[in-house]
């Protein structure tokens, strides 16, 4: 029988998948992103996993000039 707390734990868990997903699809569109120029990430709260998604969609990513 889960607890209230291995309830809440599951959320959370749940939750940081989501945003790493996110990140990566968002990573993902802009490793092919031509005329995005800029994006803001201002209280996005994605989490390291999809920070990284970024960061090496970055890397490839000629387009933004803004972030």
């Amino acid at each position: 029988m889960l607890t209230a707390d291995d309830a809440d734990v599951q959320r959370l868990a749940r939750l940081v998948e989501q945003r790493a997903a996110i990140g990566a699809a968002l990573g993902k569109a802009l490793k092919v992103n031509t005329t995005l120029t800029t994006l803001s990430l201002a209280k996005n709260r994605l989490g390291e996993a999809a920070g990284t998604a970024l960061g090496e969609a970055l890397e490839t990513n000629a387009a933004l000039t803004s972030l």
